[in-house]
C-alpha cells in the first residue's frame, strides 16, 4: 500500500456505523455535562453586562475576536443555551442528527468561548472541541437514532460500515495524541530529563496542594517514578497509531495520569479529556464483550468486567458531586437508556 493510500485509509477507512453512533452518544453527553458546568457562569456574566456591573475584562479568544463578536446580554445568552439544549436532545435521540450535532457544537462552544473571554482558557477543552465539531462530518445518525429507524422503514440504511464514519473519530484521536505528545516534548525541551528528577513534580504538588500531595512530597523516588511515567505516556503517545495494540498501554496510562494529577494537585478531574480516549476503542463491541466476559463465570474474567467498569464508576461519582440533582438524574436516565443493548445481552445470557 502506497503512502497516499495509507493516508486515505487512516482518515476514511470503512468503520462501524454503530461505533460512530455510540461515539455520538458519549460526546453529546459530555457536551451536556459541560453546558451545565459553564451555563451558570455564562448567565452570570451576561446578567452583569446588562446591569453594568461586570468587573471582568472582555478579552475575546481569537475566534471571537476575528468574527467581531461582542459579549452577550442575558436574553441572547439564554437563547443560545436554550438552542444548545434542544440541539443536544435532538442529537441524543438522533433526529436530524447531523444538523442537530452541528448546531449543538456551535452553541456549546460559543458558551465556553464567552466564559473564556472573561477569564482563563483551559487546554483540556481542545480535544472536546474537535470531538463535538467533527460529529456532523460523518454519518453520526446512521445507527441508534430516529433517523436510522425512519431510514429502515423506507428500506434504506442496510450497510453496517461506511468510509465517512472514521473521520470524527480520527480527528479526536489525533488531537488527543498531539496534545499529550507536545505536553511531554515541551517538558523535555525546556528542562531535559532533569524534569523527571522528582523534585520538579514536588514543586507543582506543593503549589497545587490536594489530598495526595503531602504523601507524595515525602517520597522523592515515587515522584521521580511518576514523572518518568508521565514523560513516557505523554511523549510517546502517537505510537498508538503505528502499533494499535499499544492502546491497551496508553489508554490506561493516560487515565491513570489524569486521576493521579486530580488527587495529587488541585487541577480538577479533566474528565472530558480522558473520557474522549474512548475514541480509540471499538465501542460497538463493548456491550457484547462485557456480557460475554461476565457470562463466562470465572472469577478472573468477571474481575476484568469490574475493572473495565471502574472508570464509569468514577464518572458517576464526579457527576454526583459536581452536578445539580436534576442534571444528575437526567444524565443517569439517559445512561440507562443508552445501555439497553448491554442489559439485553445480559438477560439473554441468563
Amino acid at each position: 500500500m502506497s503512502l497516499a493510500e495509507r493516508w486515505d485509509d487512516f482518515w476514511f477507512a470503512e468503520t462501524s456505523l454503530v461505533r460512530l453512533a455510540w461515539w455520538r452518544i458519549l460526546v453529546l453527553a459530555l457536551a451536556a455535562l459541560d453546558l451545565v458546568a459553564y451555563a451558570h457562569t455564562a448567565l452570570a456574566d451576561a446578567a452583569a453586562i446588562d446591569a453594568g456591573t461586570q468587573m471582568k475584562t472582555w478579552t475575546p479568544i481569537y475566534v471571537l475576536e476575528a468574527l467581531g463578536v461582542e459579549p452577550l446580554g442575558l436574553a441572547p445568552m439564554r437563547c443560545v443555551i436554550a438552542v444548545a439544549i434542544v440541539a443536544l436532545a435532538a442529537g441524543w435521540v438522533g433526529w436530524r442528527t447531523r444538523t442537530a450535532c452541528a448546531v449543538a457544537a456551535i452553541c456549546c462552544l460559543f458558551v465556553t468561548a464567552h466564559v473564556y473571554s472573561f477569564g482563563k482558557v483551559h487546554h483540556d477543552k481542545v480535544s472536546f472541541a474537535f470531538a463535538i465539531s467533527s460529529l456532523a462530518l460523518g454519518p453520526c445518525g446512521a445507527r441508534l437514532s430516529i433517523d436510522a429507524w425512519l431510514a429502515r422503514r423506507r428500506g434504506e440504511g442496510e450497510s453496517e460500515r461506511a468510509s465517512g464514519a472514521a473521520l470524527p473519530l480520527r480527528l479526536t484521536q489525533l488531537s488527543l495524541a498531539l496534545g499529550y505528545a507536545f505536553a511531554g516534548w515541551t517538558k523535555l525541551a525546556v528542562s531535559g530529563v532533569e524534569w523527571a528528577n522528582g523534585y520538579t513534580l514536588m514543586r507543582y504538588l506543593m503549589q497545587y496542594d490536594n489530598a495526595w500531595s503531602r504523601f507524595l512530597c515525602s517520597h522523592v523516588a515515587l515522584t521521580a517514578a511518576l514523572s518518568w511515567g508521565a514523560l513516557v505516556v505523554q511523549g510517546t503517545f502517537p505510537l498508538v497509531f503505528v502499533f494499535p495494540a499499544l492502546r491497551w498501554f496508553y489508554l490506561p496510562g493516560a487515565v491513570a495520569f489524569h486521576v493521579i494529577t486530580w488527587f495529587a494537585m488541585d487541577t480538577g478531574p479533566y474528565m472530558t479529556c480522558w473520557l474522549l480516549l474512548a475514541s480509540f476503542l471499538p465501542l460497538e463491541r463493548v456491550p457484547e464483550w462485557l456480557a460475554a466476559e461476565w457470562r463466562a463465570g470465572s472469577a478472573p474474567r468477571r474481575a476484568r468486567v469490574i475493572a473495565s467498569l471502574a472508570p464509569a464508576a468514577v464518572v458517576a461519582l464526579v457527576a454526583w458531586v459536581s452536578l445539580p440533582t436534576w442534571a444528575f438524574v437526567a444524565v443517569a436516565a439517559f445512561g440507562a437508556w443508552a445501555l439497553r443493548p448491554l442489559l439485553a445481552l445480559s438477560r439473554a445470557a441468563m
